[in-house]
């Protein structure tokens, strides 16, 4: 009789042992169910980008995964892709903590698994980041999500490689094919930190050479629009314009910010 009652006291202590571990697991949050959420803050903030800069054809992820495949397959360092993915999720939470003021505390990927099982990692997050995005009313688009990690998987990489979406890179055909558009005469491009428009060269003989433009001159803003974490498509449609319009751009050469103003003229590119 002793040792049934023991072994029944036992039973019980054991039994609320368990649900206080629990209670403990729910309490806490403690768990990997995939309904907790990403966010550990949130405000209304607004894209500083819009829409009309998101040069990219989908918002499927198999665009992500191409592009993984051929950095994988031609990039001169070989490197592992959970490692990459990491580095991508820190910069995504990165941007958006900056631009849309929204904390996110996305997952880290096991530096052990093998290819295929990181990109179904990424695949995942990328989903489910987008749908609690939309569900706080985030003001971004899947596409401008898509975007995003692409940019930052390429940042991972190295200061160099970057996404070329199909206008930019009918831009860039157009460039090396030489032409005339209406403009005012100068090569821009991004600092490595990605925040300002930057002067390379202006052209010369053009309305920019002819302003005093300098090679490393910051363009700020463009008629009064703040150029930080502008995309170069968008910086090259603003100062482009008609013949005889004037774009003002402030610009920042060392410690001095001044606006110049340039008349837009017809522009000739040679190509090499």
């Amino acid at each position: 009789m002793t040792m049934k009652k023991d072994f029944f006291d036992e039973s019980i202590r054991r039994l609320l042992a368990a649900f206080l571990v629990l209670f403990l697991i729910f309490a806490f949050g403690f768990g990997t169910s995939s309904s907790s959420s990403f966010f550990t803050s949130q405000s209304s903030a607004i894209l500083k980008t819009k829409e009309e800069e998101v040069d990219i054809p989908t918002d499927s992820f198999n665009l992500f995964r191409e592009i993984v495949y051929l950095s994988y397959k031609y990039h001169v360092d070989k490197f592992s892709l959970p490692e990459k993915f990491n580095e991508t999720l820190d910069k995504v939470e990165e941007y958006l903590y900056k631009v849309q003021k929204v904390k996110v505390d996305l997952p880290k990927i096991p530096e052990n698994v093998n290819d295929r099982t990181a990109l179904q990692y990424m695949n995942e997050i990328y989903d489910k980041l987008w749908q609690e995005l939309e569900d706080f009313k985030v003001n971004m688009s899947k596409k401008k999500l898509l975007l995003l990690m692409v940019q930052a998987f390429c940042l991972s990489l190295d200061p160099y490689t970057d996404y070329m979406g199909p206008k930019a890179y009918e831009d860039f055909l157009e460039a090396m094919r030489g032409g005339d558009f209406t403009g005012v005469g100068i090569y821009i491009g991004k600092p490595l930190d990605k925040k300002y428009i930057l002067v390379l060269e202006p052209v010369e003989g053009t309305p920019a050479y002819k302003a005093g433009l300098q090679p490393g001159d910051l363009i700020i803003a463009i008629d009064g629009r703040d150029t930080e974490n502008m995309s170069l498509e968008l910086a090259q449609a603003l100062i482009r314009g008609p013949k005889g319009t004037i774009v003002t751009l402030t610009i920042k050469r060392g410690d001095k910010v001044f606006d110049v103003k340039i008349k837009r003229d017809f522009i000739h590119v040679n190509s090499v």
